[in-house]
């Protein structure tokens, strides 16, 4: 099993993109909830994808760096 470390500024980036990432998809469930069941649908999906996005987010966002020495 391999650790990937990532810094502080790396984290912030990631954190940032999936909050990106969760306006625009709000966006377009939006649209597609006008569109009828099929639109629905996958708005359905879209709306589960932001609930990931967001813990990964807070997860991210939480995390604070620690220096052992």
């Amino acid at each position: 099993m391999s650790v990937i470390t990532l810094t502080q500024g790396e984290r912030d980036k990631f954190a940032a993109w999936c909050e990106q990432e969760m306006k625009s998809n709000e966006l377009m469930c939006e649209q597609l909830s006008k569109l009828g069941l099929p639109g629905e649908l996958v708005a359905r999906d879209m709306r589960q994808k932001n609930i990931a996005y967001m813990i990964v987010a807070k997860i991210l966002r939480s995390i604070e760096d620690m220096t052992i020495c």
